[in-house]
């Protein structure tokens, strides 16, 4: 699997649970169960701040982790995070005052990587 910019890595539009809704959205990534993305952030970022679950148009048997790691260290909300097909979209708000690498790790859930596709918007 390939991450994608602005996109699901099926190549569909970024989707997550909007409620009863399903709500689309421009920009994100697009990333699937066994990547790691890691940014040089050199200190000159204050937040990430976005939203993030599971793509509910690719599927009923996804299941994850998320890892967040600040500077080498699992941030303590996101230090391999549980994230369901049939969880809620969650909200991301992660200080990155000061902080030089920024690290987004998706793991296997249980069930293995069948339908993992995350999406962070």
């Amino acid at each position: 699997w390939v991450w994608k910019a602005n996109r699901s890595v099926l190549d569909l539009p970024l989707s997550l649970k909007g409620g009863s809704d399903i709500e689309t959205y421009d920009t994100g990534i697009g990333l699937h169960s066994g990547m790691k993305l890691t940014y040089a952030l050199g200190g000159k970022y204050k937040s990430l701040v976005g939203k993030v679950g599971l793509d509910p148009l690719t599927g009923s048997k996804g299941n994850v982790t998320v890892t967040i790691k600040l500077d080498g260290k699992p941030h303590p909300d996101w230090n391999a995070r549980a994230i369901s097909i049939k969880d809620e979209t969650l909200t991301l708000q992660i200080d990155l005052s000061e902080i030089k690498e920024l690290e987004i790790q998706i793991g296997r859930g249980e069930g293995g990587p069948v339908q993992d596709h995350l999406n962070l918007v």
